[in-house]
């Protein structure tokens, strides 16, 4: 079910008794909170509090679907949410697990704000984009960005690409409250994020966790890879996944990534 924290940012949480500390998932591009509808119950189980944002312009949020006019707000609803799992959870450790766009979120977060959070875990961040696109669209982009800024282009991008799951993909592909489209507005702020981000992978020294997959379609895990080379913490983890693709939480075999995870977890609550 769905919730709210003064009726503006929206999050899903799963809980358990005792937590040994506080995990805030932030969701990628095209997705939304409900799509850990199985992540959140495993790790609940092993006794962590979960929370999971609802983005704005994504899933059940009322505002207008794969919009947004800046990545700030992102970063401004997740401070909310940090807040607020703090309250409901005193004395203990926050983390913030970010996967792709969710991801770049996540460092865009730790950059400006990580004295708030104990640790990260990132899965296929976002610093580099992957996907094909031509020169045509990406100049459409950028002038309906400036005269245009609703005009909506597809993200050319289905659930066989990020999952082998094939009863995972399907389930996903239906999913009326998947996006696929989004506004030339917020491919600009998405850009202007990963630009940003780029610039400033040694302001980050909190613990950090990095999982990528070796079949990548979405991302470049090998520039993830570079990035996490680039991070200031004498206490980051990165762990390459062969055999699997780019939503390593939807994909065959995702039990070893949530107890990876958890083992990761569990040295640092």
């Amino acid at each position: 079910m769905l919730k709210s924290i003064d009726g503006k940012v929206l999050y899903r949480e799963w809980n358990c008794i005792d937590p040994k500390a506080v995990i805030i998932f932030v969701h990628g591009m095209g997705g939304y909170s409900g799509r850990f509808f199985e992540m959140g119950p495993y790790l609940a189980r092993a006794r962590f509090q979960i929370y999971a944002i609802e983005q704005i312009g994504h899933g059940e949020h009322p505002g207008t679907r794969g919009h947004v006019s800046n990545f700030k707000l992102y970063r401004k609803d997740l401070k909310t949410l940090v807040k607020f799992a703090k309250e409901q959870n005193p004395g203990k450790k926050i983390f913030i697990f970010g996967e792709s766009m969710g991801g770049l979120i996540t460092l865009d977060f730790t950059i400006h704000d990580q004295k708030m959070i104990d640790g990260i875990i990132l899965q296929s961040p976002a610093v580099q984009d992957k996907l094909p696109m031509t020169t045509a669209k990406k100049l459409d982009i950028f002038i309906s960005s400036i005269f245009n800024p609703l005009k909506y282009f597809g993200s050319d991008f289905d659930a066989g690409m990020f999952t082998r799951d094939k009863v995972m993909a399907k389930r996903i592909d239906n999913d009326q409250l998947e996006v696929r489209k989004f506004t030339a507005k917020f491919y600009q702020a998405i850009l202007r994020t990963i630009i940003f981000v780029n610039m400033m992978p040694r302001k980050i020294k909190i613990p950090v966790f990095m999982q990528l997959a070796g079949h990548d379609l979405m991302i470049s895990a090998e520039a993830a890879e570079k990035y996490f080379k680039k991070i200031s913490s004498k206490d980051k983890t990165l762990k390459w996944y062969p055999e699997m693709y780019h939503a390593l939480y939807t994909d065959k075999d995702r039990e070893i990534i949530f107890k990876d995870m958890i083992d990761w977890l569990n040295q640092r609550s």
